[in-house]
């Protein structure tokens, strides 16, 4: 029997953020629970409050790290357990793309986003981003610092807003057509009222995580990637 590609990346993705649960290396932002980013990156909760971009960095912090960490050792072990075959690097990065795209349709478009965001991740920068939930215009000038000090390297805060950008201009343009619910923004993990209003912070609250996941709550993976 054939499967298509989004549901074997998310069956793989499934088995990896489980071994990383079990094993305690999942990343967990200030604020949430271990089990609370399993749910989400599984695709079991679907009221949570982080916006699209956020599961994102989240996605690719916990699937996308680097090679000689104790997580990427998990990821590889929970695929080889699943399909007996040991993953290359850049399924890893693969498997991150899928499930920060489970916001969009499963046509044939989501092959060429999986693929642009996949060799996006790439950067070795981004293995193993971290998810602190600051407004986008708070990183900037931390990252502006980081640009300074460390010349050609890139930090924690550069690293952020590369991954939360890439999101946006791998699928901006798709974003408008996602039909699943709007979730309430988390204020207290955002710029004050006074200064949104000044253009601090004025992204849309997250659409709801789909049911191509494959976990309980929906009808489970559908359409070809």
């Amino acid at each position: 029997m054939n499967f298509s590609t989004a549901t074997t990346l998310n069956a793989k993705a499934n088995a990896a953020v489980d071994n990383l649960y079990e094993r305690g290396l999942l990343p967990v932002p200030s604020g949430m629970t271990a089990e609370g980013v399993r749910d989400i990156l599984d695709g079991s909760d679907r009221e949570h409050d982080l916006r699209p971009d956020e599961v994102a960095v989240l996605a690719c912090s916990a699937l996308n790290p680097h090679p000689n960490k104790r997580q990427a050792r998990a990821v590889n072990e929970a695929i080889v357990d699943l399909t007996g075959a040991k993953p290359k690097l850049e399924e890893r990065t693969q498997l991150a793309a899928e499930v920060a795209l489970r916001g969009f349709p499963a046509d044939k478009r989501l092959t060429a986003l999986r693929s642009s965001l996949d060799r996006a991740w790439r950067w070795s920068v981004l293995r193993g981003v971290e998810l602190t939930r600051s407004s986008p215009l708070d990183l900037l000038p931390e990252a502006l610092r980081e640009l300074v000090q460390a010349g050609e390297g890139a930090g924690p805060a550069i690293a952020e807003l590369a991954a939360l950008a890439s999101y946006h201009l791998v699928g901006g343009r798709t974003q408008t057509a996602d039909p699943f619910r709007v979730r309430r923004p988390r204020q207290q993990h955002r710029a004050p009222a006074d200064h949104a209003a000044a253009g601090q912070d004025r992204r849309r609250p997250a659409a709801a995580v789909p049911d191509r996941s494959g976990r309980p709550g929906g009808p489970g993976p559908a359409g070809a990637g």
